[in-house]
């Protein structure tokens, strides 16, 4: 029962508190692997570690480990074949989705707003900003007919605008050139 005022609070399901995922996923050696990735994206891990953390043995980890290479979420990180290295593949979308989901199961069992966050900083980081240069009365091509063309908006990305303004300079720099 609530009172006004309080928000109700989702009471994590009887048995699933410390499954991986919060068990919406079962409780496979491989997801067992991908929460230790996603709980600590920015550590190295050994295959020991991982044996520790996840309590499973090697060959159950190996098998994990194999699949979630072969899904791109994690690398090798290390040149040696007998004590391989693991990373987060920092730029792998499986990998940041999965992120998100560690946020929303964290929201929905706390009431908190974590994945806000991490989704307005995932934004920042990553989402084009939409640019635009304006060309107002720029002659024709060719300039011959005399033609202008008047209030026109081109939209770019950020990058693709700062390119275009350093080549339409260079231009006007040859032009200035050769008319001074």
């Amino acid at each position: 029962m609530t009172s006004k005022g309080t928000k109700n609070l989702l009471k994590p399901k009887e048995g699933k508190v410390d499954k991986p995922f919060d068990g919406m996923f079962g409780d496979t050696a491989e997801i067992r692997v991908l929460q230790e990735i996603v709980a600590d994206p920015y550590s190295d891990y050994s295959h020991r570690d991982l044996m520790e953390l996840t309590e499973l043995s090697d060959p159950s980890v190996r098998r994990a480990v194999r699949a979630l290479m072969d899904a791109d979420v994690i690398m090798n990180i290390s040149k040696a074949r007998r004590s391989p290295m693991y990373r987060a593949n920092q730029d792998s979308r499986r990998l940041s989705a999965l992120m998100f989901l560690t946020y929303a199961i964290l929201d929905d069992k706390t009431g908190s707003d974590t994945m806000d966050g991490a989704v307005a900083h995932y934004c920042d980081l990553t989402c084009t900003r939409d640019s635009h240069i304006d060309f107002f009365e720029t002659p024709s091509v060719g300039g011959k007919s005399g033609k202008t063309l008047k209030g026109m908006r081109v939209h770019m990305s950020e990058a693709d605008a700062k390119k275009l303004s350093e080549v339409l300079q260079g231009l006007l720099r040859k032009a200035e050139k050769r008319t001074g």
